[in-house]
């Protein structure tokens, strides 16, 4: 077996160890309910070292768990935020607005991103997480209150970078029973190994 054999040999096997972490024994990606709407319990990964998580480039890491947002919540980060526009806060003016109820700030659901990845895998092996940014965002469609939410991601790269390691993932933060996607989001953030014993 030559090297570039090997490599791609040791690539599957990692691969396989990405995907039977969890104990399921499969590939998840493709069972039949994997993008039904019905799907309610998620299943984290837990994603064997570095070589692991660039094994499984490119693939669907999972769904997090519906998160119910309401206007409490909406209320909280208009006053954290100063932006107390009245689509986002004042329901009665709201219901005779274009959406027929008050909105979710954009920025609220991207600050949310981070808490419902979190819910959809973990790699092992890692002393810190630090966020480094985006790459693009877009909100394609409004997320009325109150509604629940959820995140789809795809494991985009993951990139050498000093130290550390440079993760993009693709982010799709979905509303129960909305036909678009309430935001769409390319995430970069810096993974930094442990020191080995």
């Amino acid at each position: 077996m030559n090297q570039s054999q090997q490599q791609l040999s040791r690539a599957h096997r990692q691969r396989d160890d990405f995907f039977t972490s969890t104990g399921t024994g499969h590939d998840d990606r493709t069972s039949p309910d994997h993008h039904s709407s019905n799907r309610e319990v998620p299943h984290m990964q837990t994603v064997n070292g570095i070589d692991a998580l660039r094994a499984a480039i490119g693939q669907d890491l999972g769904t997090s768990e519906w998160y119910p947002l309401e206007q409490a919540r909406v209320d909280a980060f208009a006053d954290a935020t100063e932006d107390h526009q009245w689509i986002h806060v004042d329901r009665e003016r709201a219901q005779d607005g274009p959406f027929g109820t008050t909105v979710a700030h954009g920025y609220l659901l991207l600050a949310l991103v981070p808490h419902l990845c979190w819910q959809v895998f973990e790699t092992t092996g890692i002393a810190m997480e630090i966020n480094y940014g985006l790459d693009r965002v877009r909100f394609p469609a409004p997320a009325r209150i109150p509604c629940d939410i959820r995140a789809r991601v795809r494991l985009e790269s993951v990139e050498p970078s000093g130290a550390a390691f440079l993760l993009k993932l693709q982010v799709v933060v979905e509303g129960r029973d909305e036909g678009k996607p309430l935001c769409v989001a390319e995430t970069l953030g810096y993974l930094v190994p442990e020191e080995p014993n």
